[in-house]
């Protein structure tokens, strides 16, 4: 069990640190775009922003799932 729970933890972690990266990426291709005056970096950028969208709804779905299988939460 506590193997499985590790495991979880560390899907957990690495899905936390894929939202950040997208934030950043959000963040330097929107503000890169509107001083170059490029669409394609604006586009990049809320394109990052749909990613960030998704990937948090997956993490939640996720980070629910896997408490109720492997009983990783606990009440606090």
């Amino acid at each position: 069990m506590e193997n499985n729970a590790q495991t979880v933890r560390a899907g957990l972690r690495t899905a936390y640190f894929s939202v950040i990266w997208m934030a950043t990426e959000f963040a330097v291709g929107l503000y890169a775009g509107l001083q170059a005056g490029s669409i394609l970096l604006i586009v990049f950028g809320l394109d990052s922003c749909l990613e960030i969208i998704s990937g948090g709804l997956n993490l939640a779905i996720e980070k629910r799932s896997q408490w109720r299988v492997t009983g990783c939460y606990s009440a606090r």
